[in-house]
Formats: C-alpha cells, structure tokens, sequence
C-alpha cells in the first residue's frame, strides 16, 4: 500500500523490518523469511534509478541471488520460484549495467555472498557470471 501511495521509503524500511524480524525469529532459510527477502529486493528494483543513485540496485541483486539459492534449497532448481529468482537477478544486474552506459560511468560490483558475479558497465557489458 505504502508503495502505491508513493512512499517508497516507509515501504522500503518496512520490508527491511520485516525480513529482519524473520531471519531472526524463523530463521534465514524458512520460506516466509524468503518471501520477505523476494519482496524488498522487488521494490528495490522497481525503483531502478533512485536505487542506482544510492547504490541499492546492487542490493536487489544480491538478495534475488539469495532468495533464489534458499528456494533451490527447498523446492528444487526447476521451481518457478528458483527460476524467476534467477532472472530477476540477471535482470537487475543488467539494469545497472545499462544505466552505467547510460550515465556514462563504469560500475563494478562484487556484492559479497555472491561469488561469481560481476559486472562492469560504462563502456559496455564486460563480465557477468552466475547460474
């Protein structure tokens, strides 16, 4: 609600309560605490261009990243949930990358938790590795 009314910041902190208070008391791997992670990344990436310019597009990517391994973890590597985890991952990388070109600026990302990911944008896509 807070999202449609425009106030993306109220929403923002309480996505971030929210997936706090259940890593906490369910834990990082229950599903509900996946949930949460999936929805704060999602309305940090709808929000592309500020996120960018606060640094938090990366955010979005690594916690689609994670919530996409906790899922595999127990639904499998087909599940739509995995599947749709994993591109929204490739996605948001790929936004940033692009609004680096756009901008004309070189963004290099190494978020930690997620291994082989990298990207460099400005002159262009150069590196991106994952599953």
């Amino acid at each position: 609600l807070l999202k449609t009314l425009g106030k993306v910041r109220e929403a923002e902190e309480l996505y971030r309560e929210a997936l706090e208070g259940r890593r906490l008391t369910l834990g990082p791997a229950h599903p509900m605490t996946i949930r949460s992670m999936n929805n704060l990344a999602n309305l940090l990436d709808s929000q592309a261009e500020r996120a960018l310019a606060e640094g938090r597009l990366a955010d979005a990517a690594g916690l689609f990243h994670q919530a996409a391994d906790l899922w595999e973890h127990h639904r499998g590597e087909a599940h739509p949930d995995v599947v749709r985890c994993r591109q929204a991952t490739r996605d948001a990388f790929a936004a940033l990358a692009a609004l680096a070109c756009l901008l004309g600026s070189v963004v290099v990302i190494n978020v930690a938790g997620l291994g082989g990911y990298g990207v460099v944008g400005g002159s262009g896509w150069e590196r991106f590795r994952g599953k």
